[in-house]
């Protein structure tokens, strides 16, 4: 860390850690929302085979699928 306080000064430093903070944060945010959406898929997948009626799994369905029908909008709006 010292190394890279040196090499980039110590306010490029200061400027630049907040920025890698927020890109940790992210990451992580982004693999426990990863977890979540195959724990509830793998769900799914169980309580499917048990052959209940369609309105059990309803919530579980919409939870799953949001997040594929999500992306080309969080896409549009990106290049925005």
């Amino acid at each position: 860390m010292t190394a890279l306080l040196r090499a980039l000064g110590r306010s490029a430093a200061l400027r630049t850690l907040p920025r890698l903070v927020l890109a940790a944060l992210v990451g992580a945010g982004a693999e426990l929302a990863g977890i979540a959406l195959a724990g509830t898929a793998t769900w799914l997948i169980v309580r499917a085979a048990e052959r209940p009626p369609i309105a059990a799994l309803a919530v579980a369905i919409a939870a799953t699928c949001s997040p594929c029908s999500s992306t080309p909008r969080t896409r549009t709006t990106a290049r925005a």
